[in-house]
């Protein structure tokens, strides 16, 4: 094992976790988790794996700073949590300045208000996009990956549910996905931590830290349509399942003016994925078919 030590923040959630468990696999680096709470059960899963857990909060400079000692690169992930997604992310940038971390790996998102020219905003989208403007301004080498829908919201966040009445049947409740619209997806739980420690493993050699730096990388597994969606996952489980978008009325202002900004297609991402410098890194990516068949058919065969 090498003795480049890797900070991961957000470690018992679903993009820190990729990360992690990406890291165990490859088993080239030491590993330190920050948590809010070392003495979780999620934390102390990660200890009994080897994993150093330290206590901190991206609001909290003093224990950023702390954690951030000694890492040779960090991954970096800000949550909607009540706190400014920006002050969050600032500080774990400024951290890293403090520190001398070789590299900062970002999970942004694009920004609403500049790709809308200032039509429409959203902060959960467009505070994390300001903090790719502060690495650039306080010049800390970093790579910056753009993340699409979550894949795993399928089921963390109930957007496939079950009919109550008939157990057979199957509903969707879809947030910004339209039937026939394009949307990016990431499989975070598989190919977000692989691209990270990918990147992460080339960053010494100075033709690639060229390439990782040269603009931010979506990070898409795949694109679908709702209907798409939808298809998919009735056909692999033989299941009745049908589209259904949440009305625009029931969503929160911010999320009004979100699905704005998703049916202007202003993610600004192209349309061809995998992207060429994943493919370089020799990151597999995954599918929806992959997720269904692992995930989504033994959720359903527990009511079998």
């Amino acid at each position: 094992m090498s003795d480049k030590l890797v900070l991961v923040t957000g470690a018992t959630g679903n993009q820190g976790g990729s990360v992690v468990n990406a890291l165990l696999k490859n088993g080239g680096y030491q590993i330190r988790a920050l948590t809010r709470n070392v003495d979780s059960a999620p934390a102390m899963a990660l200890a009994e794996k080897g994993v150093e857990v330290v206590g901190g909060e991206l609001n909290d400079k003093e224990s950023v700073s702390k954690a951030c000692k000694g890492a040779y690169a960090v991954f970096g992930v800000t949550t909607p949590s009540g706190h400014d997604e920006f002050v969050l992310g600032s500080n774990l940038v400024d951290a890293c300045k403090e520190n001398n971390v070789e590299v900062l790996v970002w999970s942004s998102l694009p920004s609403c208000k500049d790709t809308s020219n200032g039509k429409w905003a959203c902060s959960v989208f467009d505070n994390k996009a300001e903090v790719d403007k502060y690495i650039k301004a306080v010049d800390q080498p970093a790579v910056i990956f753009k993340t699409g829908g979550f894949t795993e919201n399928l089921l963390s966040m109930s957007v496939l549910k079950r009919d109550e009445q008939d157990g057979s049947k199957y509903h969707t409740a879809f947030t910004f996905t339209t039937a026939t619209r394009l949307q990016p997806y990431t499989y975070v739980a598989k190919d977000l931590g692989p691209a990270v420690v990918a990147a992460i493993d080339k960053w010494e050699d100075p033709t690639w830290r060229a390439e990782l730096t040269k603009e931010s990388i979506p990070l898409i597994s795949y694109q679908m349509t709702g209907k798409e969606v939808v298809e998919t996952i009735s056909k692999l489980t033989g299941r009745e399942v049908d589209f259904t978008a949440v009305k625009r009325e029931a969503l929160p202002p911010f999320l009004r003016e979100l699905d704005d900004w998703t049916e202007a297609d202003l993610w600004g991402y192209g349309d061809q994925f995998p992207v060429d410098i994943l493919l370089k890194l020799g990151v597999k990516l995954h599918t929806l078919e992959d997720y269904v068949r692992e995930e989504v058919i033994p959720w359903m065969n527990k009511y079998a």
